[in-house]
């Protein structure tokens, strides 16, 4: 089989990237489970054929805490506005309270590649713990072998939204009812069983208090 690419007629910069999917004809299929076969093989196009994976330009366009794919994430948007790759970058964000240097969350990763004109969400994924809400400042350090970035982005999680996205996830501790209840009825009778040891306790010291009265005066008695 043979595929033909027509170039753009228009002139451009850098380098286009696309992919190619292959995939069988099965024909008309019953309804229910089926088996799809396919294969995709990348492919770039040129006009000038200079370097193309030295990209000097990275950007941090936004920053703001969010629901994905059922997670609480704070979201870092990268770009690359270059017609060019940018390639094997080593990224490390350090997500802090503004003003300060407290960190509150750190990720790193390692060879990342952004494609031209593209960009992308960095994910900090908060997992089971609950969002805080706060204003803070996300400062991400990127560096390959052509150049480093040091970029900060301050950024607010209100209590509404902190608490909002901590109700929605899906991913959260979730206590049973019966074991908030067991936990309350415990606690109550705890409390109960505390003050009638402390009750009992201060009546069994007076009356101790009054049989070592009584002895002294039969003590005293038996002497006259």
């Amino acid at each position: 089989m043979t595929v033909r690419l027509n170039p753009s007629e228009e002139h451009y910069k850098g380098i286009k990237m696309g992919a190619l999917v292959f995939k069988l004809d099965l024909g008309e299929q019953s309804s229910g489970v089926a088996t799809e076969f396919s294969y995709r093989t990348g492919f770039l196009m040129s006009e000038s054929g200079d370097e193309f994976t030295d990209g000097q330009t990275l950007e941090m366009t936004s920053v703001k805490a969010s629901i994905k794919r059922g997670k609480k994430m704070v979201l870092a948007s990268l770009r690359n506005p270059e017609p060019k790759v940018l390639e094997d970058m080593d990224i490390t964000a350090t997500m802090v309270k503004q003003g300060t240097d407290d960190v509150v969350k750190q990720k790193t990763v390692q060879n990342y590649s952004m494609a031209p004109n593209s960009h992308f969400d960095f994910e900090m994924d908060w997992g089971i713990d609950s969002l805080p809400s706060g204003t803070y400042t996300l400062k991400l350090d990127a560096k390959n072998a052509n150049k480093e970035w040091h970029l900060s982005e301050n950024f607010t999680i209100t209590n509404k939204e902190a608490k909002e996205m901590n109700e929605q996830s899906a991913f959260k501790i979730v206590t049973p009812t019966w074991i908030k209840v067991m936990s309350i009825t415990m606690a109550i009778l705890t409390v109960m069983l505390a003050i009638i040891i402390i009750v009992r306790r201060k009546k069994w010291e007076k009356l101790w208090k009054k049989m070592r009265l009584k002895k002294k005066k039969k003590k005293k008695k038996k002497k006259i």
